[in-house]
């Protein structure tokens, strides 16, 4: 070899050394570049995670606080319907107690105004009243008021004001009928 050849490699060596020096450096900011990075991305998962897990305890401290005053409310709910059921309840007793001392006194008062037509004298019956005060008198099965029997001998109803206006306390009421023992 001569030394112009012995020159020539020693120059292409030392350039291609050159080279891969700069290629050396290229790639190694470049993977310190990937390290800051990474180190960053890290960082950013990091507070994601912690804003993920402060969110889940503020969805489950949520959650806790719906459910108890979802029970609060069922709680209530359940109470004011059991005191709406007594109260209900109450009342209807009251109207069962008022009926039956509603229905005994208007009985008693029906028999002694249907039996003397000419001491009580509604308009109605003051105007449709006949002659025949000694018929036969029987009770209405569904109003339960005690009438002369249909027609004297002239076709005119007697005690027509006692059929026509029924007792108020059957008159709001058509289940209260029933609860009236049927007289014959």
């Amino acid at each position: 070899m001569t030394k112009q050849e012995i020159i020539q490699i020693q120059k292409s060596y030392s350039e291609e050394l050159t080279n891969l020096r700069r290629q050396l450096e290229s790639r190694t900011s470049f993977v310190e570049a990937l390290k800051i990075r990474l180190s960053e991305l890290e960082n950013k998962e990091a507070r994601k995670e912690a804003q993920l897990v402060e969110l889940q305890r503020l969805l489950q401290e949520t959650k806790d606080q719906h459910e108890a005053e979802l029970e609060a409310v069922e709680s209530k709910y359940k109470a004011q319907a059991e005191i709406n059921l007594l109260l209900e309840s109450r009342i209807l007793e009251f109207h069962g107690t008022l009926e039956s001392a509603t229905c005994s006194n208007t009985t008693v008062n029906n028999l002694a105004s249907s039996a003397s037509p000419k001491e009580r004298s509604p308009p109605l019956s003051a105007s449709l009243a006949s002659s025949s005060e000694g018929s036969l008198a029987f009770i209405h099965s569904s109003t339960g008021i005690i009438m002369n029997d249909c027609c004297d001998t002239a076709g005119e109803i007697s005690n027509l004001q006692a059929i026509v206006e029924p007792v108020p306390s059957q008159a709001t009421s058509p289940s209260r009928q029933n609860r009236n023992p049927k007289q014959d």
